[in-house]
C-alpha cells in the first residue's frame, strides 16, 4: 500500500511537466501548419496553383484565415488555437524558467527575452485566430489596417519612431542569426537524433537549412521595412510578412525570390513538424 501511494504521488507530480511537453509539441505542430500554409499560398498566388490566382500574397494571419475557410474550418481553427496557445505558453516558459540553459548574463537574458517576444507575437496570432472563430468580437477591422493605425499612432511620437527603428534592427539581427543557425546546423542540437534513422536525419537537415534560410530572408525583409518606415516617418511601410512578400513582387528578381521563399517557408513548416516530434523539451 505504501509503495502504491508513492507511485501515485510521483505520477501526480509529473503531470505538469507532461502537460507542458504536450503543449510545446502541439505548438510546434501548429506553427508548422501556419508556415507551410504561407508557403503554399505564396506558390498558389504566383502560379495559380490549387485554384489560386495572381492575387495578393499573405502572411501568417492570412494563412490562419485560409485555414478557417477550409471544409471543417471551425474544427481546424480550434485545433490551431490550442496549438498556438501551447506555443505561447512554451515560449514564455523558455524565457522565464530558462529551460534552454541560456544563463543570466547579458547574452543569456537577450536570448530569453527573445523567447518571450516570440511568445507575444504568437499570442497576437492566437488572439487573431480566436477572433476569427467568433469567440470574442473585437470589431477592429482588418489586421493590416489596425496594425497600420497602431504603428501610425506610435510614430506620432519621436520615441515611437525610435522604437520602430529599433524593432527593425532587432528583426534584422534575428534574420542574420537564423542564417547562422541554418549553416552552422545549430538547430540539430535540440533534436533527439538518436531516435532518427540516417536517411530521415539527412532529409530533415536539408529542408531545415532551406526553411530556416527562407525564414531568415523574411525577417530581414520585415526588419528593412521597419527601418525604412522609421527613417522616412512613414507608418505604411511598417507591416508584417504579407506586406514584405508583396514588396518583392514588382522587382526584376521578385518571381524567382518569391518562389524560393514560398518553397522555403513550406520547408520551414516541415522543420517545425520535426521539432514537434523530435525536439528535446527541457522542463
Amino acid at each position: 500500500m505504501q509503495a502504491s501511494a508513492t507511485t501515485s504521488s510521483t505520477d501526480y507530480s509529473d503531470q505538469p511537466s507532461a502537460a507542458l511537453e504536450w503543449l510545446s509539441r502541439a505548438g510546434y505542430a501548429a506553427k508548422g501548419v501556419v508556415y507551410a500554409t504561407v508557403g503554399v499560398l505564396t506558390l498558389s498566388a504566383l502560379y495559380g496553383l490549387f485554384g489560386g490566382g495572381s492575387g495578393g500574397l499573405t502572411g501568417t494571419r492570412g494563412a490562419v484565415r485560409a485555414i478557417a475557410e477550409q471544409p471543417f474550418g471551425n474544427i481546424l481553427l480550434v485545433l490551431l488555437i490550442i496549438g498556438l496557445a501551447g506555443y505561447v505558453v512554451w515560449r514564455f516558459t523558455q524565457g522565464i524558467k530558462d529551460t534552454e540553459g541560456k544563463g543570466t548574463d547579458t547574452s543569456g537574458w537577450m536570448q530569453r527575452i527573445g523567447f518571450m517576444i516570440s511568445g507575444v507575437v504568437y499570442a497576437s496570432l492566437t488572439l487573431y485566430a480566436i477572433n476569427l472563430a467568433g469567440w470574442f468580437q473585437s470589431g477592429s477591422g482588418s489586421s493590416g489596417s489596425s496594425k497600420q493605425e497602431l504603428t501610425a499612432r506610435l510614430m506620432s511620437y519621436d520615441a515611437g519612431i525610435w522604437a520602430v527603428g529599433v524593432a527593425g534592427a532587432v528583426f534584422i539581427g534575428l534574420g542574420l542569426y537564423q542564417f547562422y543557425r541554418a549553416y552552422s546546423e545549430k538547430f540539430k542540437e535540440s533534436w533527439k537524433t538518436n531516435e532518427m534513422s540516417a536517411d530521415r536525419l539527412r532529409f530533415a537537415e536539408r529542408f531545415a537549412k532551406f526553411g530556416i534560410s527562407a525564414r531568415a530572408i523574411t525577417l530581414l525583409l520585415i526588419g528593412g521595412l521597419l527601418v525604412r518606415a522609421a527613417l522616412q516617418a512613414d507608418p505604411s511601410d511598417a507591416q508584417g510578412l504579407g506586406y514584405a512578400l508583396q514588396s518583392l513582387r514588382d522587382e526584376s528578381y521578385g518571381m524567382f525570390l518569391l518562389t524560393a521563399i514560398g518553397l522555403g517557408l513550406l520547408c520551414y513548416g516541415l522543420y517545425c513538424f520535426v521539432n514537434a516530434r523530435y525536439r528535446t523539451v527541457n522542463i
